[in-house]
C-alpha cells in the first residue's frame, strides 16, 4: 500500500495542510480515519506525565472541514484527490492536517538533510508497526 500526500495548497510559507491517503482509496471516511489516527496516536501531543514534547520526533495538529462549517468548499479539494461530491455529501467531513515547520534547516545553507523525507519515512515506519493500522483501516466497513 502506498502512502500519499496531498497538500491543500501550494505552501508559501512556514504552514502546510494536508491530508494523507492511500493510493486509490475513493472512501473519504477510512482517509478520515488514517488521518484521524495518525494526529491522535502518532503525530499528536498530549501530555504526559513520563514523556515530554521533545520525546516526540515530529508533532501536527489537525482541524475538521465540516459542511456545517464550510459548506462544500472542500469539494474541489476532494475532487482533485479523486473523490466524489456525492463522497462529500454523504460523509460531509474531511480531517486535516497542519504542519508548521520551525527550522531554519531547511534550507541549504545550513544543513544537506532532507526533513520532508525524514518525516515521510518516519511515518510509514510508525504506520507499518503492528497491528498493522493500514491493512486494518482498508478493511473496515
Amino acid at each position: 500500500m502506498k502512502l500519499k500526500v496531498y497538500p491543500l495548497s501550494k505552501p508559501d510559507i512556514n504552514i502546510v495542510n494536508y491530508v494523507l491517503n492511500i493510493e486509490g482509496n475513493r472512501d473519504l471516511e477510512k482517509m478520515n480515519r488514517l488521518n484521524e489516527f495518525v494526529a491522535d496516536k502518532i503525530l499528536g501531543y498530549l501530555p504526559d506525565e513520563r514523556k515530554t514534547m521533545l520525546d516526540k520526533k515530529f508533532i501536527v495538529s489537525s482541524t475538521d472541514f465540516c459542511r456545517d462549517e464550510y459548506g462544500d468548499s472542500p469539494v474541489m479539494f476532494l475532487e482533485g484527490l479523486g473523490f466524489s461530491k456525492e463522497e462529500w455529501l454523504r460523509v460531509k467531513k474531511v480531517k486535516v492536517l497542519r504542519s508548521v515547520i520551525m527550522s531554519p534547516y531547511l534550507t541549504p545553507d545550513y544543513v544537506d538533510e532532507n526533513y520532508v523525507g525524514l518525516f515521510l519515512d518516519y511515518l510509514q515506519e510508525e504506520l507499518s508497526r503492528p497491528p498493522g493500522f493500514l491493512p486494518a483501516l482498508l478493511t473496515l466497513p
